[in-house]
């Protein structure tokens, strides 16, 4: 059985402009590694940022963070044992099995789970 280990943390900064964002990235160094409609995501060395819409109303602009994780289905059966009340993990468009989290804040943490036979397609994407 795989553990719900916890592999690393990734921002996920709202954008007004993509295109203006991503081109400010790439003067800092970073390479855009994967577009999924309005989502981007960027690398530079072993940094990732992710990138998403700025919300239309400020009510809903909680903090994301995405948390890559060795097994969703693991955490989500540790969180359930432990009372809480989630919706299953469920795999996305771009390339992850997905467990969302929203803290007493309203911010939201997205454990994410490599879906390996699409890895090779994200790689591609470069």
């Amino acid at each position: 059985m795989i553990s719900p280990t916890l592999l690393d943390a990734i921002p996920i900064l709202p954008y007004s402009d993509l295109t203006e964002t991503l081109a400010f990235y790439s003067m800092l160094g970073f390479a855009k590694v994967m577009q999924s409609g309005a989502y981007a995501i960027v690398r530079r060395d072993g940094a990732e940022l992710h990138f998403s819409p700025q919300p239309a109303e400020p009510a809903l602009a909680a903090v994301r963070c995405c948390l890559r994780v060795a097994s969703t289905d693991a955490l989500f059966r540790e969180f359930t044992s432990r009372g809480m009340s989630l919706d299953a993990p469920t795999e996305r468009d771009w390339y992850v099995k997905e467990l969302r989290v929203v803290d007493p804040n309203g911010n939201v943490l997205m454990f994410a789970e490599p879906i390996e036979d699409r890895t090779l397609q994200f790689e591609a994407r470069r």
